[in-house]
């Protein structure tokens, strides 16, 4: 994996607060739903904020109950300065295919509602959001609403390589260093 060309990015200090506070409080929501409601198996949602430009990139990454009859509409609701980047439904061969859908946005309240037709079991959406400037500490809150209850979240937060003094609020269950990047991770069942 090549490191993303990092330009004048200053020296930050960056403090991520209530990561995944909403995450959490719908993993429950899997157990008690009926058995016609989706259902997301395992959900990958990676935060990475300043990685190749000075807004946070997201990647979301979820696997559908395999009773789930396809194709499904989906509605996923993001921050409402979003920029999509991808929205796809993924095909796993001996190498995965990203099958781009047609979307809609509209706003919905503080948010910007996603819609899309899931034509696979694996749905795939990156987005951008926020920004990022100027000097000195900052802070970032991020709210991840799912469309469906999930089973099994795994959260990982990207820290800036430039940061200092970086901190999460709730404390990361570990950090791993890999490739020059630290990687917060989360894990929520």
């Amino acid at each position: 994996m090549a490191v993303p060309n990092r330009g004048s990015l200053q020296p930050i200090a960056l403090i991520v607060l209530a990561v995944a506070l909403v995450a959490a409080a719908l993993i429950g929501q899997a157990r008690a739903a009926a058995e016609s409601t989706p259902q997301l198996i395992n959900v990958s949602l990676s935060v990475m904020p300043e990685y190749d430009q000075r807004s946070v990139l997201v990647s979301y990454r979820a696997d559908l109950s395999p009773d789930v009859s396809l194709p499904l509409q989906t509605r996923l609701r993001l921050p409402a300065d979003a920029e999509i980047a991808q929205v796809c439904s993924i095909i796993k061969r001996p190498e995965e295919e990203h099958l781009c859908q047609p979307y809609t946005v509209e706003p919905d309240g503080p948010y910007l509602a996603l819609t899309w037709e899931t034509i696979t079991p694996t749905m795939y959406v990156e987005f951008y959001y926020g920004s990022i400037s100027g000097v000195g500490q900052r802070s970032l809150d991020f709210t991840f609403i799912p469309p469906y209850p999930v089973q099994n979240l795994d959260l990982l937060v990207l820290e800036p390589m430039d940061a200092t003094d970086f901190t999460l609020s709730p404390e990361p269950a570990d950090i791993v260093e890999e490739q020059g990047f630290r990687h917060h991770t989360y894990s929520f069942q």
